[in-house]
């Protein structure tokens, strides 16, 4: 379970764990004795909301965990609730974005210096948006029954007609001469970025 094994790596002290869905980073965090704060909009919270995050009626205090994990639901794919409020309920995909953006500057107020922030998928139903024009593999390592591979994703925006270049870091095992497991990170921050045509101010948690 990639939840188990991040925070057996990572060893916090504290968790984060502001999109709870089913409560599996709770149920982890209970077991391995690691203190969590879990809450999702189903319970009322709503992640991209600045007042529990800023001014004197805050609900959290700034940089009071030492790992974040969110798995943000997916635009369009399935809606996750009721709430108007909800990332799945976003009428467009900008929209969507700008409130995940707020969402990830959210999460990184909360981390101490050196915490870590996780993010599980952040949105798959993207090829109605996303043109991918070419995948060039940059570096490949392997050794034994592993290998890793450093991939470069070059889409274009098919609203805006924008090139987005995305890197993309692959982890595979196999056995037997099958592959058994297969692990792909990429820097969603950056995406959001490109997508939108702007930076998005940290100033608020620098």
């Amino acid at each position: 379970m990639l939840i188990r094994d991040l925070l057996l790596y990572y060893k916090p002290g504290k968790v984060f764990d502001p999109m709870s869905g089913s409560g599996t980073c709770r149920d982890v965090c209970q077991e391995l004795g690691i203190d969590c704060w879990s809450g999702d909009i189903h319970k009322g919270f709503d992640l991209c909301a600045p007042h529990h995050f800023y001014g004197e009626g805050r609900s959290f205090e700034p940089y009071g965990f030492d790992f974040v994990w969110i798995h943000p639901p997916y635009w369009r794919q399935k809606l996750y609730a009721a709430d108007s409020r909800d990332l799945s309920r976003a009428a467009t995909l900008d929209e969507f974005l700008e409130r995940y953006a707020l969402a990830i500057v959210h999460c990184s107020r909360m981390l101490r210096k050196g915490g870590k922030l996780a993010v599980l998928d952040m949105c798959r139903e993207v090829s109605a948006v996303l043109h991918l024009v070419q995948c060039d593999r940059e570096t490949a390592l392997v050794s034994g029954e592993s290998a890793a591979a450093l991939v470069r994703l070059t889409a274009v925006d098919r609203r805006t007609g924008r090139t987005l270049s995305l890197r993309l870091a692959q982890f595979a095992t196999f056995r037997d001469d099958r592959l058994v497991s297969l692990k792909a990170i990429f820097d969603s921050f950056d995406a959001v970025e490109q997508t939108l045509g702007h930076q998005i101010d940290l100033s608020a948690v620098a």
